[in-house]
């Protein structure tokens, strides 16, 4: 079954022919366009996520920094947040202490008071 020279000549012939046509033809000129344009698109992506990766990692200004600063100052703000909690609660306790000795300077100072006014009474009464 091998084929003769001319056979395989007009094979080729016929096969270059219709190459010729399918280059020729709008349809594939039209999907030449689009690949390449597909391919465009693709290498722009390519140099997109290149960009948003260098924006994020960024070791001065990149969101990730960004991030973390915002948390360690959060934590900060916490731990301020609970020192602030307690020296509020120190104050309460303090403003406690004080109006109990106030209270018991006025009892102390006013028993003292009556008892020099007995021993007052005393003196002058005799």
């Amino acid at each position: 079954m091998s084929k003769s020279n001319e056979e395989l000549i007009r094979e080729l012939i016929e096969s270059f022919t219709m190459l010729k046509q399918k280059m020729e033809d709008p349809g594939y000129i039209h999907l030449e366009t689009s690949i390449q344009q597909l391919i465009k698109n693709q290498e722009d992506m390519k140099q997109d996520m290149s960009d948003l990766k260098s924006r994020l990692l960024n070791p001065y200004d990149g969101a990730i920094v960004e991030i973390r600063k915002n948390t360690e100052f959060r934590q900060a703000q916490e731990k301020k947040e609970k020192e602030y909690d307690q020296l509020v609660e120190d104050h309460r306790a303090l403003v406690r202490w004080k109006n109990n000795v106030q209270k018991i300077g006025i009892a102390l100072l006013s028993s003292i008071g009556a008892v020099l006014a007995w021993f007052l009474s005393e003196l002058l009464g005799k």
